[in-house]
């Protein structure tokens, strides 16, 4: 110690070693505890995805497999639900029972009413069985299209095998006239490729309207196109039906009907 009562440079007291120790203490704490405050926010997270599907030591098979009591659905069984809103979706509900008007202004069998992007399925058939046959061959034939499903069902009805493709013609053709709208002659390669995917058959092309002669024409228009298309000529017959065969709301139409020879 100096004569000033100083002690020398190196002088470190005992208090404040005391003190050191202390805030030494204070500040490893902290630490500690700051770092199990980021463990645990970081196990919680862990814990949330976790329970919300994500696996964070999954293995490498990504494939989940469906519980044991499952029944398995092979892809070829799976039909696809083309039915949209306003049509009848026949997996899941039933379709309606033709009174007997219905059963006489309704044509038996698979009936396509085909327009450049829709059809509509319109025939009558004994049993739903046989109304699916007719939705599987319309989609199978005419793909890409939206299908509205308006099939009906009565015992009165028979199984036949015969394909109807029904034109609705207020924009088939210029108004009393057999001229052809351009915009519809894409669907006569459409047409076409139903006989061409069928052997042994008859074609008939039928016109039907409030005027016979017109009827006529119109049904030998089409007629015309499908050969031009590459249907043989010699199978195919014509005719115009006037008024004679009503089915509602689309009187005035084109029936080509596909059916065995």
């Amino acid at each position: 110690m100096s004569r000033t009562g100083k002690k020398g440079d190196d002088y470190y007291p005992l208090r404040w070693r005391v003190a050191d120790y202390f805030e030494n203490i204070i500040i490893l704490h902290r630490t500690k505890a700051a770092l199990g405050i980021a463990a645990l926010a970081t196990l919680l997270v862990l814990i949330g995805l976790f329970v919300l599907g994500w696996n964070p030591f999954g293995s490498d098979d990504s494939v989940v497999e469906p519980p044991a009591d499952t029944e398995r659905i092979e892809p070829d069984e799976i039909i696809d639900d083309v039915v949209p809103a306003g049509g009848i979706n026949p997996a899941t509900a039933s379709r309606p029972i033709a009174d007997s008007q219905q059963v006489q202004l309704t044509t038996p069998g698979t009936v396509i009413e085909l327009g450049p992007t829709v059809m509509r399925l319109t025939g009558g058939h004994p049993n739903d069985a046989a109304a699916d046959r007719s939705l599987l061959i319309a989609t199978d034939l005419f793909v890409d299209r939206e299908v509205f499903d308006a099939q009906v069902l009565s015992g009165e009805f028979p199984e036949t095998e015969q394909i109807v493709v029904r034109l609705i013609e207020p924009t088939l053709f210029a108004e009393g006239t057999a001229e052809l709208n351009t915009a519809f002659v894409s669907l006569f390669d459409d047409v076409a490729s139903v006989v061409f995917t069928r052997v042994d058959v008859a074609v008939e092309v039928t016109g039907h309207n409030n005027d016979v002669q017109l009827s006529a024409e119109r049904a030998r228009a089409i007629a015309d196109q499908l050969i031009a298309v590459g249907v043989d000529e010699d199978i195919v017959t014509i005719s115009g039906r006037g008024d004679a065969e009503p089915i509602g709301d689309f009187d005035s139409r084109i029936d080509v009907v596909i059916r065995a020879s």
